[in-house]
């Protein structure tokens, strides 16, 4: 059966008019990629049962519901009908973090049939889900009791429960809508649920107080959790649920700048709500102040020569890297200051049992590898003067430090920079600097002007100046274009990016990078088999032709302008089909002896093998195959076409320039189409292939461009 989220599904499907992704699924219904496909596949059961054609799943294109005229109608209709009757199901891990919600939230014991009631399912349901709402409990180090006639209880103390509230807390505020859990006054609205009968606002504004005062700004991440601990801690004192520091941790804390805040927060808290703040209290609030992440400081020479101990430590580290990578940091201020920002709080962390976790720890250990490791035993200088133990989460965040300045470090200073760019991160210094260095050494136009927080996005009064919004986490405003990235840039986020620079006709700076591709081809072919070369190669060059990425591969290797020639070039032909096209624009190669019959025939093959990946650009195809077969001399040849040509690309139809390569070794196969796309990346350029009536004309542009 299907719930309302599959039927909202079902319906988007019909109304598009061609492929969707999973990756627009996803973004559009606020689940996972996985959920996707499960919810694809329940999607696909209904419809075969029910006598429709199932959804198509096609590689490299999307997903497409094909049915159109009176079927699809009467499939709406019914959908639009059954829809007002359904109720919401809820799945397993849902219902039982509703279990959780409604047990940390009782003050006496909870029967079975009340969280059956609520969750709209069997006792015996809420008996087998009791099993993992236990093993989740116990990561807390709670119990929880369930006694037969009875019904269900926790056991633990206040710290561990609070733990608890919190991290349940955060998970709620996911399941929103989720740029949610970044906008401060969004995140009140979740809270509210939890504190209905608390002035939210007015805690929020004695965490800006405290931000003012100590001359800081929390991350976005780390301003929430303040929120929320503030806010749960009155509400347990209300309850009479105080919390317990030892002393000596206490007295260790009464000496810091951030214990004076907390006390000043606490009296104002306290006369606001009407209670009193027990010291304990004032404590967790001055470590929470302590230990929380940091993105930007107002006062440098304040807060940089407040530990000169740290400072002279950090100077250690960087020395240790530095031989162990056998590199030496040019610029070792902005790193020292990085690292200054984020140790400061995270030594406390870790002293005080609140160290976090890395969502990014396998992909930095699997892409900054090396850095990693010199991390790792540079970290050890830490753990033996503070006599603490940092685990592999910590260790990352350093690495994050250090594989930015890294990156920075090998950048061009030669780069003409054209883009204006706002860099908008919830997390820490850290993964802000760390997406900033890739991006200024993926892409040469861009100029970071500043890199801001959620809230202070919101702030930010000089929009105008700025051409674009990278952001890693979803936006609720987008005052300029808005482009969503992971922290660590996937190539999907390059390929975006590109196709941004593209659209704007800003060129990024190229490299030659043929030998580079076949080196990665090689390696990849090493470890695994290839389904499709040609296509992967093609995916590979555009990569590099829109970027400019830290390695700048030189070679002497030129290809001679005789590859393409005007008997080579047709203007405006007309063909009835993309088949006929290929044919046709390959046919004066086959004429002068570069290829046989049989290459053009590969061409189609691996059309229909692989889908239209050949149309590189909207409007252009590049037709190539194998050079093992049937290619006597590298030679392309061009021909435009009176009427474009619908080839089955998701994006890129219709088809007005076909451009035919033949290549008879992998390297000038490569270094032919680098060329040629290098040439296409000018929207300029495509315009005069387009409507040039003159084969001269369009012989004089590549040349002159491409060097072909």
């Amino acid at each position: 059966m299907l719930d309302k989220v599959k039927v909202d599904i079902l319906l988007f499907l019909l109304e598009q008019n061609g492929y969707v992704t999973i990756k627009d699924l996803e973004k559009k219904f606020h689940i996972s990629n996985r959920t996707v496909r499960y919810y694809l596949d329940d999607i696909d059961y209904w419809l075969k049962i029910n006598g429709y054609i199932s959804v198509t799943r096609a590689p490299r294109r999307g997903i497409i519901l094909d049915i159109d005229g009176k079927e699809g109608a009467s499939l709406k209709k019914r959908l639009l009908s059954n829809k007002k009757d359904m109720t919401y199901n809820l799945s397993p891990e849902e219902r039982q973090q509703i279990i959780i919600f409604y047990l940390l939230k009782a003050e006496e014991i909870v029967n079975l049939a009340d969280l059956a009631e609520i969750t709209k399912v069997s006792e015996a349901t809420i008996s087998n889900d009791l099993n993992n709402v236990g093993n989740w409990f116990q990561k807390y180090n709670i119990e929880l009791n369930r006694k037969k006639g009875v019904g269900l209880s926790l056991q633990g103390s206040e710290k561990d429960m609070r733990q608890a509230i919190a991290a349940n807390l955060r998970t709620m505020a996911t399941k929103e809508k989720e740029y949610s859990s970044y906008n401060i006054n969004n995140q009140i609205g979740i809270l509210e649920k939890w504190f209905p009968e608390l002035d939210l606002i007015f805690i929020r504004d004695q965490i800006v107080f405290a931000e003012n005062y100590l001359e800081i700004k929390f991350s976005d991440d780390e301003f929430i959790n303040l929120l929320t601990h503030i806010a749960l801690a009155i509400e347990r004192i209300k309850l009479d649920k105080d919390i317990v520091m030892d002393k000596d941790s206490l007295n260790k804390l009464n000496g810091k700048e951030e214990y004076k805040v907390a006390c000043h927060v606490s009296k104002k808290l306290s006369e606001e709500f009407n209670i009193s703040m027990p010291e304990d209290e004032i404590g967790y609030i001055t470590l929470h102040l302590v230990a929380a992440k940091v993105s930007k400081v107002s006062n440098n020479e304040k807060y940089f020569g407040g530990d000169e101990k740290l400072s002279g430590l950090i100077d250690e580290m960087v020395k240790e890297v530095e031989k162990i990578l056998k590199i030496r940091f040019m610029e070792e201020y902005p790193l020292k200051r990085d690292l200054y920002i984020h140790l400061k709080p995270a030594i406390a962390r870790i002293k005080y049992g609140k160290s976090l976790e890395n969502p990014l720890l396998s992909q930095i250990k699997s892409q900054y590898k090396d850095v990693y490791l010199a991390c790792e035993k540079a970290s050890s200088i830490l753990a033996k003067e503070y006599n603490i133990e940092i685990n592999e989460h910590e260790i990352s965040y350093i690495t994050m430090h250090f594989g930015s300045s890294i990156e920075i470090q090998n950048i061009s200073d030669s780069i003409m920079v054209n883009v204006n760019v706002i860099l908008i991160c919830a997390s820490g210094i850290g993964t802000s600097k760390l997406l900033y260095a890739q991006l200024v050494s993926c892409f040469t136009s861009f100029q970071v002007v500043d890199i801001l927080s959620y809230q202070e996005a919101l702030e930010y009064d000089n929009y105008e100046n700025i051409d674009l919004i990278i952001s890693t986490i979803p936006l609720d405003f987008q005052p300029k274009p808005t482009i969503m990235v992971t922290p660590l840039l996937s190539a999907e986020d390059i390929e975006l990016l590109s196709k941004y620079l593209m659209i704007i006709d800003k060129k990024t700076v190229n490299y030659n990078n043929s030998l580079l591709i076949m080196e990665i081809l090689q390696t990849v072919s090493k470890h695994c088999q290839i389904e499709n070369i040609e296509g992967l190669q093609m995916d590979l060059i555009s990569l590099f032709n829109d970027i400019n990425k830290l390695s700048n591969i030189n070679t002497n290797y030129q290809i001679s302008k005789g590859i393409l020639s005007k008997e080579n070039i047709q203007i405006h032909e007309k063909c009835d089909n993309w088949q006929e096209a290929i044919r046709k624009a390959a046919w004066p190669l086959v004429n002068q002896g570069s290829i046989d019959e049989i290459y053009i025939e590969n061409i189609i093959k691996r059309f229909d093998d692989y889908g239209p990946y050949m149309v590189i650009a909207p409007g252009i195809a590049l037709p190539h195959a194998s050079t093992d077969e049937g290619v006597y001399d590298t030679q392309i040849s061009i021909m435009t076409l009176k009427e474009p040509i619908v080839f089955n690309h998701p994006s890129n139809d219709p088809v007005h320039t076909v451009i035919v390569l033949a290549a008879r070794d992998n390297y000038s196969h490569i270094e032919t189409l680098n060329r040629i796309i290098d040439v296409l990346s000018i929207k300029d350029n495509v315009d005069l292939l387009r409507n040039s009536t003159n084969a001269e004309e369009i012989l004089n542009l590549i040349n002159s461009q491409g060097g072909i």
